[in-house]
């Protein structure tokens, strides 16, 4: 009886390496694939924190540019619509290291149109209706955003 007890353990010696070893491959692979998936929200989280970044860029920009334009229209220049404006190049740096360049914001401003009198007085002046863009470029990710409003400058008519 001893002798076939023997025989059945010496038959399994090395069944608990083998059951060892697959379940060690399958833990593994079971890693290797949540790794690979968090690799992948990182690069989504990245790309999306560069391209609100240049948006950011691009609407700082544009505001500091509306706060800073001086347009005065005083009724002898007839502005055309198809001429583009004031355009202006300017680099964003970060306020924490200013040698790291954010983004690059190329704005422009066009005139649209000359809408109504302003009801008043026919003859005081008209809203003279202008559209500024700003396209953003973040140079580490090559995100790009735009940004675009409108405003107006009361003058006199062109017409």
């Amino acid at each position: 009886m001893k002798i076939n007890q023997n025989k059945i353990i010496n038959q399994q010696q090395g069944s608990t390496l083998f059951i060892c070893l697959v379940m060690l491959l399958a833990i593994s692979i079971v890693s290797l694939a949540g790794m690979k998936n968090s690799v992948l929200e990182l690069v989504i989280a990245n790309n999306k924190q560069q391209f609100n970044n240049t948006f950011q860029a691009a609407e700082a920009v544009i505001d500091a540019r509306l706060n800073a334009l001086s347009v005065t229209l005083d009724g002898s220049e007839v502005p055309d619509a198809e001429k583009t404006t004031l355009a202006q190049t300017t680099d964003v740096f970060s306020s924490a290291d200013t040698s790291k360049k954010i983004a690059t914001v190329n704005t422009r401003v066009f005139y649209r149109t000359e809408g109504p009198s302003l009801g008043w007085d026919i003859n005081k002046g008209v809203a003279h209706h202008f559209q500024m863009e700003a396209v953003a470029t973040a140079p580490a990710k090559n995100a790009v955003a735009n940004y675009r409003i409108g405003f107006y400058v009361v003058a006199p008519s062109t017409k």
